[in-house]
């Protein structure tokens, strides 16, 4: 079976600024790999329509199965709570696998959650919780994310659901995917603390310890950092990360069907 993995597609960034229809593009590459399945690991795009109207045209279009975990920007709302509204919604699509898990072959299982972050991270620079949460309101996407729950509550939620998943598999091969970052090496650190603060923001040291107790876990996938790490094997994990990002930031290339085929891992299972 093969799988195309992809995250951080941006769709409706990417469009506009390259002036193209992403879904037709993307419609266009999936067919030529000729995919029995596809993952995306988040940040489809920045609301919950777009993404689902995304996810039923490449599936009516090409008849194959999409599967998917959001982002933080599907989820991006205006009023309080209101990005709690938008996971239950996404939540409910069919192609989410917050609610359930696909059994591929006998043999293996997809497990997903949105994951989320918890700012463990960043404990090194011994700042006050409020300090963290006061700077995303500022410079990250506090401005846009507003949960019912706060951030640790919400991460802890989804790894009451992830581990319950994992001991429902125990038996099986899980390939794990959430959107954010699972182990600190795939951080990126600079000279810049302005920078090093938005690790607070990227993952959590948790999910990575999750997998670790789990040695069925034999791929996780995710996103959110928009450096492509592509393949790397950590304590018998494969962790898969080779987001798209944003073109005009991230990558230059005006040809979708090129940065495509860069950002797409393929898994034979």
């Amino acid at each position: 079976m093969k799988i195309c993995i992809f995250s951080d597609l941006h769709i409706d960034f990417n469009g506009k600024k390259l002036g193209i229809t992403f879904e037709e593009e993307f419609i266009t590459f999936v067919k030529k790999k000729e995919a029995d399945c596809i993952l995306i690991a988040g940040d489809i795009s920045n609301t919950v329509q777009v993404t689902l109207n995304f996810i039923d045209l490449v599936q009516n279009a090409t008849g194959i199965p999409v599967y998917f975990i959001p982002g933080n920007h599907e989820v991006w709302a205006d009023g309080e709570g209101e990005s709690t509204v938008a996971i239950e919604e996404l939540a409910k699509h069919p192609s989410c696998l917050i609610h359930h898990s696909i059994e591929l072959t006998k043999e293996v299982v997809i497990v997903g959650d949105s994951g989320w972050y918890d700012y463990s991270f960043i404990e090194e620079m011994n700042l006050l919780e409020e300090d963290i949460k006061g700077f995303k309101d500022t410079n990250w996407d506090g401005r846009y994310t507003h949960l019912k729950l706060t951030d640790k509550e919400y991460l802890k939620e989804c790894l009451i659901r992830i581990e319950e998943k994992l001991k429902q598999y125990e038996s099986k091969q899980v390939i794990l995917m959430n959107h954010f970052i699972p182990h600190e090496d795939f951080l990126i650190w600079k000279s810049d603390r302005f920078w090093n603060l938005c690790n607070a923001y990227m993952g959590s040291k948790k999910i990575g310890e999750c997998i670790k107790r789990y040695k069925n876990v034999t791929h996780c996938i995710f996103g959110h950092t928009h450096k492509r790490f592509g393949c790397v094997e950590k304590d018998g994990c494969m962790y898969i990360c080779t987001p798209l990002g944003y073109y005009g930031i991230e990558f230059f290339e005006q040809d979708l069907q090129v940065i495509l085929e860069e950002s797409c891992v393929i898994l034979e299972v």
